[in-house]
């Protein structure tokens, strides 16, 4: 197949859709047959837990809210944080060439 220069082949975009569709089931059904949800939300000091994966750029984020930052803090070396970052790390389709991105704030109920 034969494209003008710079363009696409026409079924790059439904491929590309595909790929990240297969992904998306792969990473969602690792999450939730692992142990990484449930662990992390009985973990004293956690008041919520959210899971989101980005298929586009394949991304795994979760989400916390702590009580307080004392219980952030004791996060960093909670073993339910540890452990859930050894088995991301682990799993087959983990980057070890991205950074990950980490963000820590202050959730703000009143807006």
């Amino acid at each position: 197949m034969f494209c003008a220069a710079g363009s696409r082949p026409p079924n790059y975009h439904t491929e590309r859709v595909t790929r990240a569709l297969v992904r998306w089931r792969q990473v969602r059904a690792w999450v939730n047959e692992s142990d990484i949800p449930e662990t992390l939300r009985a973990t004293p000091g956690v008041q919520d837990v959210q899971f989101s994966f980005c298929p586009g750029e394949g991304w795994l984020a979760a989400r916390y809210i702590f009580d307080d930052l004392d219980d952030l803090r004791a996060s960093f070396e909670a073993e339910a944080f540890t452990s859930a970052e050894a088995k991301v790390t682990a799993h087959p389709l983990y980057d070890a060439s991205r950074e990950p991105h980490i963000f820590k704030g202050f959730f703000l109920p009143e807006v």
